[in-house]
């Protein structure tokens, strides 16, 4: 879809496993794309981003989610009180780390054969080996 009103020249499809594997030279290749300096390095390498989490307080979060909306349907009071840093401050707070849910097996290699004629199709589109994803 995205080549319907791109070239694709100015279309860069990223492979998360790639970057996950080799982070500094997927960066650079993104960089080299877009025309930046490929030997800069962002500071953000002893970050955990998208962490898997779940809720302290489930019925607190609901809580929270329902006041907030009526909050923000006042906007002098919201504007007063605050209301977007109690919101974030709420969410980092009633956050724990939990870990990642496992897939099965047998689950995956359904899906790797589900998918198997898209990934062909997209290795041709992209010229790309994706045998990753096999």
């Amino acid at each position: 879809k995205w080549f319907d009103n791109f070239t694709k020249e100015n279309v860069l499809p990223i492979i998360l496993e790639r970057v996950s594997k080799n982070s500094e030279r997927e960066i650079g290749y993104i960089y080299s794309f877009i025309g930046a300096d490929k030997k800069f390095v962002p500071n953000f390498h002893d970050k955990h981003l998208n962490r898997t989490h779940g809720l302290r307080f489930p019925k607190v979060q609901k809580a929270g989610r329902s006041i907030y909306r009526k909050m923000k349907s006042m906007p002098m009071l919201s504007k007063f009180l605050f209301i977007n840093n109690i919101k974030i401050f709420v969410n980092k707070t009633n956050r724990k780390q939990a870990e990642k849910p496992k897939i099965p097996e047998d689950l995956k290699n359904d899906f790797k054969k589900y998918f198997l004629e898209d990934i062909k199709i997209l290795e041709k589109l992209l010229n790309r080996d994706l045998s990753i994803w096999k």
